[in-house]
């Protein structure tokens, strides 16, 4: 996830960067039983992009996702928007999968 850095923000804040947020792996745009990967804190003070391991991830039983749906919960004070520069996805193909 990557948002402007605090030493580069017009007013030395970004309280419209993302706070908390979950990211969830779906199989259809309508898929009822959506499968969580984690909750994670974007941090006001880390650096302006940050990396967020898959946390809920079951070896034994590996599952491919279609699609990647972001969740932002929360961000770091503005009231009237959230603003997020960069949200990617990176990972490998399971070859039984593929």
């Amino acid at each position: 996830m990557e948002h402007i850095p605090k030493s580069l923000a017009p007013n030395g804040r970004i309280d419209s960067a993302p706070k908390f947020f979950t990211v969830w792996g779906l199989e259809t745009v309508n898929d009822g039983e959506p499968h969580q990967f984690g909750e994670y804190e974007y941090l006001e003070n880390g650096t302006s992009l940050q990396y967020f391991p898959v946390r809920n991830y079951d070896a034994q039983n590996p599952r491919s996702h279609n699609l990647v749906e972001l969740r932002i919960e929360s961000n770091h004070g503005n009231t009237n928007y959230t603003c997020l520069y960069r949200f990617r996805v990176h990972g490998t193909l399971t070859p039984s999968l593929s």
